[in-house]
């Protein structure tokens, strides 16, 4: 893959996504625009009596494909070639296309059930982009960072919007660590806002605490446009990003960071009960309670205290993550049959 390429579609506008996401809408949706966009290939492409129902059934060659992006409005005054291929190449990669190698009419097919999949969850662009770094910037608006004050001293935590079940119009809340925001332990919330500007106002908040692992959620009245979904569980050596609200030194506003790592380990605690991810992402007083998701944008699980120990006089520290199974389970219970606020 072309890495230059890879992070030219990943941080820039590209007319190509544009295109290709309204193709896969019609498609998906089987629109009346589907039948223009089809009638617009030229006659010589189609090979067979029936090569136009064919590429309205999802089926297609890159030629056929790069021919009817030109339909769309982005990409009337032509494609990248390179472009499309190469979103393409992530489309395969993440199940929403498939080769059936060359024939004299198609050469692919589109998974028309995973399109729609993911265009209702407003993941479309993630699966064919496919880089952390356009999850980092597209996701901040889910990132939320959390002032509190415990003890008359100033303390900050993060948290993140999350589907509380995998329903269109299903209820959203606010998650973090529960001792981010848990009043037993003194802690006053004073301000809570996301990267993007929206606050939420505690007083019309009700936290729900686990009564063992540590994490809160609390119902929110929001558009359901970017929040994170659950993944199925992720394989060791996965991409994992995190988001989150650390303190940084030598400066007096709150910044977003972002951090890249790996998936290191799956492991139960002795002294903590529930299931925990070990990751290599850079984690920091300020990061409990944020997100841990994949380069698609699904929620891993949730940045937690660090594991620590001393084994003689040396000293280990291990970055941990609440699995994202026990935090489903979570909301699932307590808010899994709610309709939206």
């Amino acid at each position: 893959m072309n890495s230059s390429l890879a992070t030219l579609v990943a941080t820039q506008p590209i007319k190509e996504v544009t295109a290709l996401c309204l193709l896969l809408g019609d498609l998906a949706d089987r629109s009346d625009r589907l039948g223009e966009v089809i009638g617009g290939v030229p006659a010589f492409l189609a090979r067979a009596d029936n090569s136009r129902e064919l590429w309205a059934s999802g089926l297609f060659d890159i030629t056929t494909l790069n021919f009817m992006l030109l339909r769309y409005e982005p990409c009337e005054h032509g494609v990248q070639d390179a472009i499309v291929r190469h979103l393409l190449r992530n489309a395969i990669d993440n199940s929403l296309a498939y080769e059936i190698g060359p024939t004299d009419r198609v050469s692919h097919g589109w998974n028309l059930k995973r399109i729609r999949w993911f265009r209702e969850k407003g993941m479309l662009r993630n699966a064919l982009i496919n880089r952390a770094e356009f999850i980092a910037e597209t996701y901040k608006a889910a990132v939320v960072r959390i002032e509190v004050a415990k003890d008359e001293e100033p303390f900050r935590g993060t948290g993140f919007l999350c589907a509380c079940n995998d329903e269109a119009s299903g209820p959203v809340a606010i998650v973090t660590a529960k001792h981010n925001v848990d009043p037993h332990a003194g802690i006053i919330i004073e301000h809570i806002e996301s990267a993007s500007g929206d606050v939420f106002h505690n007083s019309s908040m009700t936290w729900h605490f686990h009564p063992e692992l540590d994490v809160a959620a609390a119902l929110v009245s929001r558009s359901r446009d970017k929040i994170f979904y659950f993944s199925a569980p992720a394989p060791v050596l996965s991409e994992t990003i995190t988001m989150g609200y650390p303190n940084v030194p030598t400066t007096s506003q709150p910044y977003m960071l972002a951090h890249r790592g790996e998936l290191n380990a799956k492991v139960e605690s002795y002294l903590r009960k529930g299931p925990y991810l070990l990751i290599s992402n850079a984690i920091s007083p300020g990061n409990s309670g944020s997100p841990v998701v994949d380069k698609l944008g699904f929620l891993l699980g949730m940045a937690t205290e660090a594991f620590e120990a001393n084994y003689g006089a040396t000293p280990y520290k291990m970055q941990a993550a609440l699995d994202g199974v026990a935090i489903e389970a979570f909301l699932q219970n307590e808010f899994g049959g709610l309709h939206s606020p």
